[in-house]
């Protein structure tokens, strides 16, 4: 069977690439905005073996976990390989990562921070305005003064307390 033509200004190369990175035809296709059978064209200009339907390599399963559990997102994750969105969280689900919940990172307070907050805990700020600060919440707050072994100040009986202006 005659090899079928490459259109001109594409390398086959680079098809080849990434499909030996797990892409499918497919998705090769929708990478270089081209047709399926275009992209399957170049990819056998290539020299390259097909996989059998289904058959992936497993080659960057364990560094893409790796880079997850460092703290990248699927996305991040998905663009440093080189796949689909959909590819690379479906080989985290395979290599057995448990996925973080959607929505914003949330800020990490760092070991520097836990200084400023014991000072600021000490001078007599208040949880909440340590929250305001530090641009977390409370609870965080209270946690990570707990895990640092401060407790919670006591407030003598007969002190008077100034009232909080509340929602109510």
């Amino acid at each position: 069977m005659p090899t079928p033509p490459v259109a001109p200004g594409v390398d086959p190369a680079a098809f080849a690439a990434a499909y030996d990175t797990g892409l499918t035809i497919t998705e090769c296709a929708a990478r270089f905005g081209v047709s399926f059978g275009t992209a399957r064209n170049r990819l056998v200009a290539a020299g390259v073996v097909f996989r059998r339907h289904g058959q992936r390599p497993a080659s960057s399963g364990p560094a893409l976990a790796a880079a997850y559990d460092a703290g990248a997102t699927i996305a991040e994750c998905a663009a440093q390989f080189g796949i689909p969105f959909g590819t690379a969280r479906n080989r985290l689900i395979a290599a057995g990562v448990v996925l973080r919940q959607r929505g914003p990172r949330q800020p990490v307070i760092t070991r520097v921070d836990l200084g400023a907050l014991a000072a600021g805990h000490s001078a007599g700020m208040s949880q909440h305005r340590l929250a305001a600060v530090h641009g977390t919440s409370p609870t965080t707050i209270s946690r990570i003064l707990a895990s640092a072994g401060i407790t919670h100040r006591e407030i003598p009986a007969d002190a008077e307390v100034p009232a909080t202006p509340g929602p109510f």
